[in-house]
């Protein structure tokens, strides 16, 4: 999942309790994630990058990718890029800011954004689309649950195959 969160420029991004999505519950990325939404001046933009690109071209380069995606649909004259990298082929003024999601308000904002769209992705849809694996509970993290669930059935088409732990379960899965 890649995010962009764009403030006016020459202004601060103000946002009650916004931080490293990381650090934050459920519950406030829920309301920092409203608050987003309704705040002025606030551009927002996802891309979703599916388990198979992931596969195909490995996630640091999938990251890129969805961020250059998203960095197309917004009018943005500056891209903060949380990590240690900076994307190629833009004409955009960028920096590259390692922990970027608890330095900077707008990277703060599109980890939120991103990780609440994310996780809404896994409980709203794929929990339906695959009940088998129980995507409300654990939202495709790598908990107990969710490996014991790969070993029984084995992964679906929205697992990331290159990721070790799907791949481990994958080992363990019996047929």
């Amino acid at each position: 999942m890649s995010s962009i969160c764009l403030r006016p420029t020459h202004s601060e991004l103000v946002v009650p309790y916004l931080g490293d999505s990381k650090t934050l519950t459920p519950t406030r990325r829920a309301k920092i994630y409203d608050a987003l939404h309704q705040h002025d001046g606030i551009s927002i933009a996802t891309h979703v990058v599916s388990a198979r690109e992931v596969d195909e071209m490995n996630i640091l380069r999938a990251r890129k990718h969805g961020l250059a995606v998203v960095a197309g649909q917004t009018p943005a004259d500056f891209l903060f890029v949380d990590g240690n990298f900076i994307l190629d082929g833009l004409e955009m003024p960028q920096k590259a800011v390692v922990h970027g999601d608890a330095l900077v308000s707008v990277v703060a904002a599109a980890s939120v954004v991103a990780k609440v769209v994310r996780d809404r992705l896994m409980t709203d849809e794929l929990a339906g689309r695959f009940p088998l694996y129980r995507f409300e509970q654990h939202k495709g993290y790598a908990t107990k649950l969710h490996k014991q669930l790969l070993s029984e059935h084995g992964p679906c088409e929205e697992h990331r195959t290159s990721y070790r732990p799907v791949r481990e379960s994958m080992e363990n899965y019996h047929k």
